[in-house]
């Protein structure tokens, strides 16, 4: 749904978050009407907080289980310890770059290929 509202729109979107954020909405809102800002707005919220809670989460106990089994132990915290620690560099790395949507997405990207050769390996 997104390529038939995004696509070939014309729109030039905007490098930062919260403006892209709106931008999106209103093309929704556009091509939905008026009345659905209400729904196209929770949607969007709800969509990017699953995700980021799910993406924590998944990280947080990747790196638990890949711990214990480079320990060849049960450490009993670990899962805590990367959950925190990932919350608060996501929280200190979006703080950061709020206004640089595109430079976001690449250093995502970045530490998401070396943590998967970490994992691989």
């Amino acid at each position: 749904m997104g390529v038939l509202v995004m696509f070939n729109s014309g729109t030039v979107f905007n490098n930062g978050a919260l403006a892209f954020s709106k931008q999106l909405i209103e093309m929704y809102t556009k091509n939905i009407g008026g009345s659905a800002f209400i729904f196209i707005a929770i949607a969007a919220f709800t969509t990017m907080l699953s995700a980021t809670l799910t993406a924590l989460d998944a990280s947080a106990r990747t790196m638990d289980t890949t711990i214990n089994l480079l320990c060849k132990t049960s450490l009993k915290k670990t899962y805590t310890y990367w959950l925190a620690s990932l919350t608060i560099g996501t929280i200190l790395i979006i703080s950061f770059f709020t206004n640089q949507m595109l430079t976001l997405v690449k250093i995502a990207t970045v530490i998401g290929f070396l943590t998967t050769l970490f994992l691989l390996f």
